[in-house]
């Protein structure tokens, strides 16, 4: 029982809500949400998916752009469906986990007064 506890607290849930239609791009979404679920389920984060299907019968849903993908409830993608990596970085970037990349290559300028400026004159 104690393996089971540990494995339970080092694993990290994220909440996906997605609002589909009929449509292909709702199923795209829909697929694309499982995939990166299940890669993800092997770093340990839990991805709980909860596909919510809305009828359009209505005026005013007519004017709603679906899908819509909730991750921890903020609002991440709209109209459209995410492409794979798009979706697995923000997930990442939800549990604090996603370190960019542009950060990692950037260039560090050595300054050449290391001790500061050498003259420092205020205009008012």
């Amino acid at each position: 029982m104690s393996i089971d506890n540990d494995i339970y607290e080092n694993l990290n849930r994220v909440q996906l809500i997605i609002y589909l239609d009929f449509s292909n791009e709702s199923e795209k979404a829909l697929q694309t949400a499982w995939r990166v679920a299940n890669e993800l389920i092997e770093e340990n984060i839990w991805v709980d998916i909860e596909p919510i299907h809305v009828w359009v019968n209505d005026v005013i849903e007519n004017t709603i752009d679906l899908p819509k993908i909730y991750i921890n409830g903020k609002l991440m993608f709209i109209g459209r469906a995410p492409s794979y990596t798009e979706l697995k970085e923000a997930i990442l970037d939800r549990l604090g986990k996603y370190i960019d990349k542009r950060i990692e290559e950037e260039s560090v300028i050595k300054n050449e007064f290391e001790n500061g400026f050498r003259e420092v004159a205020i205009d008012n």
